[in-house]
């Protein structure tokens, strides 16, 4: 096949060891004439990636739409050890238009398999709702269908896709739309409108997964983008929730992000001043009865003490609060406080995510193509 070079910029990155392997990167090429329909294929399947312009790199094609003009790309690359000193080259191959033999998709978030990276949840967030309440729209990168997710309201549709951080994204609960939301949980159930299911991530009716085995030590390291319309409305909007009394959450409130854990009720959580109408990213890392934290646009921006894991069934959720959730009140929110903005890039690892990842991480999504650019670009 035919191929053309692609260049990192070192300068948007930093550290060394951990914080620069199994990190994927985003590349995105608009109306490349090398990238015709003719030349990969009608969903840009005939697309690969190599290292050297032989050795194979894990990859996962997010979008791509093109003509027997030019190509548009958005894809997920992992370089299995990135360089925060010197340019790194890599190489899109095109002249094929048949997809190869395995889907490399999956292994883009094994963060190598090792180093604490392997996420159990990756969702884009880019699909398009139906009005159906038992219809898994939000597809997402991971095999055996735990992080595919349904939307939450039969008045979401091609409206909500609009423009996100990374090609497109959710957006939610606009004027007078409210309680539009992602239910997460869909498991035993085909009503996803009411989201009272299951599922092996976000909640523990099934004995050996995350929710129903109290653990001591467990973690779990949760990020999303978010651009909220205003970040204060009077009252709560909720990002993210699982569980309630036993879970954690967040949220936006009186102009901060909190990120809340929750044993019985009783909470400990992490926040930070923000700002709407701009693009954020939040994790929030929780490490059972220990130290945790919340990061904001790849800077740690509070340390506490995580509550203890325990077990609990809630319904989780995106946007919303599906039944109930934690508050940094120490009482649950009600159902309800739906979020007003668009959220993009939804991830789970239960694994404690290194400083350094999260903000190399933050860097290289911030502004991805000034981080992989087309071409030769030498280091200064």
């Amino acid at each position: 096949s035919n191929k053309k070079v692609l260049s990192t910029n070192p300068s948007l990155i930093s550290g060394s060891g951990d914080s620069l392997t199994g990190l994927p990167v985003v590349v995105i090429l608009t109306f490349d004439p090398k990238l015709t329909t003719t030349s990969v294929g009608e969903d840009g399947e005939g697309i690969r990636f190599t290292s050297d312009g032989v050795a194979p790199l894990d990859f996962e094609i997010e979008r791509y739409a093109g003509n027997s003009n030019h190509g548009n790309v958005t894809a997920w690359v992992e370089i299995p050890t990135l360089s925060a000193t010197a340019t790194q080259y890599f190489y899109i191959h095109y002249g094929q238009t048949t997809a190869q033999a395995f889907d490399a998709a999956a292994a883009v978030w094994d963060g190598l398999t090792s180093g604490g990276k392997t996420y159990v949840a990756v969702n884009h967030l880019h699909n398009t709702p139906t009005s159906a309440s038992s219809d898994r729209e939000m597809i997402g990168s991971l095999p055996g269908g735990d992080d595919d997710f349904g939307a939450g309201k039969s008045d979401m549709g091609s409206g909500n896709v609009v423009d996100g951080k990374i090609s497109k994204g959710l957006k939610l609960n606009e004027g007078s739309a409210d309680r539009q939301f992602v239910c997460l949980e869909t498991e035993g159930t085909s009503d996803y409108h009411a989201c009272n299911g299951d599922s092996d991530i976000f909640s523990g009716s099934d004995s050996g997964t995350f929710w129903n085995i109290d653990e001591a030590g467990a973690t779990r390291s949760t990020s999303i983008w978010y651009k909220a319309v205003t970040t204060d409305n009077g009252g709560f909007q909720v990002i993210f929730e699982e569980g309630a009394s036993n879970g954690q959450s967040i949220y936006l409130y009186d102009d901060k992000i909190y990120g809340v854990t929750s044993k019985s009720e009783s909470v400990a959580f992490g926040e930070a001043a923000t700002t709407a109408n701009e693009w954020h990213h939040v994790v929030l890392v929780w490490v059972d009865d220990d130290e945790s934290y919340l990061y904001h646009d790849g800077a740690l921006v509070d340390t506490f003490t995580g509550k203890d894991h325990n077990k609990h069934s809630n319904a989780g959720a995106l946007g919303y609060s599906e039944a109930q959730a934690s508050s940094h009140t120490g009482s649950n929110l009600n159902e309800g406080h739906s979020f007003d903005g668009i959220i993009d890039e939804f991830r789970v690892t239960n694994t404690k995510l290194s400083t350094g990842f999260i903000a190399n991480t933050y860097q290289i999504e911030k502004d991805p193509t000034n981080f992989v650019r087309d071409g030769i670009h030498l280091s200064e």
